[in-house]
């Protein structure tokens, strides 16, 4: 009963509503995780459902996360999805569901998300109401832990989110939320506090240029399970590359982070009709995209991976838009002929013709005409000899690097076996834990870590000979290692 109950405390402060307090969205990940002003997808539903007035099309978004790579035998996974539908002049609703899987726990979260534009599309208001579900499974512990048995093994909440955004001028957009207003307790034992923290956030998007555009957040949370109040700072910066590739980094008070969009498909459909009745011309716009985000993120503290977290995402949307085609013609002429000669590499010369219909971002290119002439150039590669003592040194030091390579991999695979001793060993499976701290040990002997590791557990196990042997062990390794200044005293 007492290893169940170190377990759950230890869960507690680590991962309990730990999706309650991730904000979904790749493409916010990469850069820095901002997003109280600068989302433009459906992932506006966590950080800001005022967002959702920026959205055009109807779109899904997916978010995909595996958490500790480099860790043995877990089960920490975060998949997200959400689904928007802009509805002009209605304004845009959307839904969202999530879970978090931690092996024996699951966090759940469903959303109905509304954002509504006022004022030609400078201000815009929403609001997000969820649904918060926490469930433990069952094994041969919690089935006989009487504090289930009291309680049950699930408990659910809801909570509400508002926000509210504001365009400056049409580089400048300003955004502000507050998070769980009512303060759901997700507790099972109602006489206990587990409440969601509320959050106040604060966020600036700044378009420099066509390409380019940054974002930073500041956010005040009120109520976090580990300190009362704590600040959160990010910032983050999106280059695109072209209408394809977008390069996306950022930072934030823990973490660095990267990462990049690629459109995979992007197709546009233009058809012009006519009403029989009143003979006026219509045109007619279909757009699908379907885009893949990706993101990496490295922590400057906390629990460090070798591997860093990656996250992966698709965005799917598709638009339907018809209009009179008169308005068209106020922007650019139905149909305009563009014929230009293009340089490249002193090698070509192309004449290109493109017929492009624009209306607003979207071009349609319907014809290309491309006459080119090539410049072959022969290579010529020429070989020269090795003398014999520039070989074998060459020879030695690929050897050397070798052993280094080895040294170093039987290192990260000790490493690993000593990540999955300290679970064992805060689950209560000591000798479990001691099986894998000698695997390390008869992987990479020199590892201080090991032997101070085995001490301890003999230590919790009250073998206070077998754990003094172990930490010898280790002082005469590595004398001034930090850890050994907590151990000190029993070796007296």
């Amino acid at each position: 009963m007492k290893a169940i109950m170190i377990f759950f405390l230890i869960l507690s402060c680590t991962l309990v509503h730990a999706l309650f307090y991730e904000e979904a969205g790749v493409r916010n990940a990469a850069m820095g995780e901002v997003g109280i002003a600068s989302t433009n997808d459906a992932s506006a539903v966590f950080w800001n459902p005022a967002l959702l007035t920026k959205l055009t099309s109807f779109e899904i978004n997916s978010d995909n996360r595996k958490y500790f790579w480099d860790l043995a035998n877990d089960d920490l996974f975060y998949n997200f999805a959400a689904l928007s539908f802009p509805l002009g002049n209605i304004g845009t609703f959307a839904f969202s569901g999530s879970q978090f899987d931690a092996n024996m726990f699951q966090e759940r979260r469903i959303g109905l998300h509304y954002g509504y534009s006022l004022f030609e599309n400078r201000l815009a208001l929403g609001a997000s109401v969820h649904y918060f579900s926490v469930g433990y499974g069952h094994n041969e512990y919690t089935i006989n832990d009487p504090f289930f048995a009291d309680y049950g093994y699930s408990t659910s909440a809801f909570d509400v989110d508002v926000g509210i955004t504001y365009k400056l001028n049409r580089r400048i957009r300003l955004g502000l939320v507050s998070k769980n207003l009512l303060e759901a307790n997700i507790a099972l034992d109602d006489n206990n506090d587990e409440t969601l923290s509320r959050d106040i956030g604060f966020g600036i998007e700044y378009i420099i240029n066509d390409k380019l555009l940054a974002a930073a957040d500041i956010k005040l949370i009120t109520n976090n399970p580990l300190q009362k109040n704590e600040f959160d700072f990010a910032t983050g910066v999106e280059y695109n590359l072209n209408k394809i590739f977008d390069i996306r980094g950022g930072v934030c008070k823990d973490k660095v982070t990267s990462g990049f969009g690629i459109n995979i498909l992007k197709k546009e459909y233009v058809s012009k009709f006519s009403d029989p009745f009143s003979a006026t011309e219509f045109i007619n716009i279909k757009s699908f995209q379907i885009e893949f985000n990706y993101s990496f993120q490295y922590p400057f503290s906390g629990i460090e991976t070798q591997y860093g977290d990656h996250y992966f995402g698709l965005e799917v949307k598709f638009s339907n838009s018809t209009d009179d085609v008169k308005k068209f013609s106020d922007f650019v002429p139905p149909k305009t002929a563009y014929v230009t000669k293009v340089q490249a590499d002193s090698l070509s010369n192309l004449d290109v013709q493109v017929d492009t219909l624009e209306y607003k971002p979207r071009v349609l290119i319907d014809t290309v005409y491309v006459e080119t002439e090539k410049i072959i150039q022969d290579t010529i590669l020429i070989f020269t000899g090795v003398p014999d003592s520039t070989y074998i040194q060459k020879v030695q030091e690929l050897n050397l690097l070798q052993v280094k390579y080895a040294h170093a991999k039987n290192n990260n695979r000790a490493q690993l076996h000593l990540l999955s001793s300290l679970e064992l060993f805060y689950k209560g499976l000591y000798d479990d834990a001691i099986k894998e701290c000698e695997s390390a040990i008869s992987i990479a002997p020199d590892i201080t870590l090991s032997y101070i590791r085995l001490g301890s557990i003999y230590l919790k196990m009250n073998d206070i000979d077998k754990a003094r042997f172990y930490w010898r062990k280790a002082k005469k390794m590595e004398p001034n290692n930090p850890e050994m200044e907590k151990i000190n005293k029993w070796l007296e």
